[in-house]
């Protein structure tokens, strides 16, 4: 299956995907925590702007849930948290902005409490990802890159997060051999969306994400609130 471009715009993502994916989900990308002070020992000169890397996020750190960032930021929901990001990384226009939410994030990190990915799949979400693809019963984790223009196939009884990570630079797809589940990562947005053939994606998703559970009408655009 080649990478799915999926429209920024108000079009449903199920409308997108085709008619053979009967559900999606929308998997939150983790905050990502660092040890104290990894910032301050990372940093060559005091004004760099440093994030952990694939391999430092695995070692050293630690996914903090939506969730528990609501808490922490006084904001009220998935869709203020989501804009409150987008706001800050410039990626929504005046109308769609919210400058104060953006304020009220910023104000609840310290220096090595970080934003989630965006544009790739998080790297914490990649074994509950290799997990399903065990579950289903997939023997390859087939992967397209349209930016670097690769595709390929990796065996699943050599699939590693490090591996995955290594197919995952820009924006990227998985899907099984008989392509009954996708992750799909997107540009500007800090969530994988997840397709499936079956009607109840949180069967399949159970305790291994944080998610939103994707209706008819959903779209990349799902956090906007008329």
């Amino acid at each position: 299956m080649e990478y799915l471009w999926l429209s920024q715009n108000d079009t449903p993502i199920l409308q997108q995907a085709g008619p053979s994916f009967r559900s999606a989900a929308l998997l939150f990308h983790p905050f990502v925590q660092m040890p104290n002070n990894w910032a301050k020992n990372k940093r060559q000169h005091p004004h760099e702007h440093v994030y952990p890397s694939t391999q430092e996020q695995l070692t050293l750190g630690t996914p903090i849930r939506w969730q528990d960032m609501l808490k922490k930021t006084g904001l009220g929901s998935y869709q203020q948290l989501a804009v409150s990001l987008l706001t800050s990384i410039s990626a929504l226009n005046e109308a769609s902005a919210n400058e104060q939410w953006a304020t009220q994030l910023n104000e609840a990190l310290n220096e090595d409490l970080f934003y989630p990915t965006e544009d790739t799949i998080s790297v914490f979400l990649f074994e509950p990802i290799i997990a399903l693809f065990q579950q289903i019963g997939s023997t390859h984790i087939h992967y397209s890159n349209p930016i670097l223009g690769v595709n390929g196939a990796i065996e699943l009884t050599s699939a590693i997060p490090e591996r995955l990570a290594e197919v995952t630079r820009n924006v990227c797809l998985f899907t099984d051999e008989l392509e009954r589940l996708v992750f799909i990562s997107s540009f500007d947005t800090f969530v994988t969306v997840m397709l499936s053939k079956e009607e109840q994606i949180e069967r399949l998703i159970g305790e291994r994400f944080e998610y939103l559970v994707c209706d008819e009408t959903t779209s990349m655009s799902w956090w906007y609130q008329k």
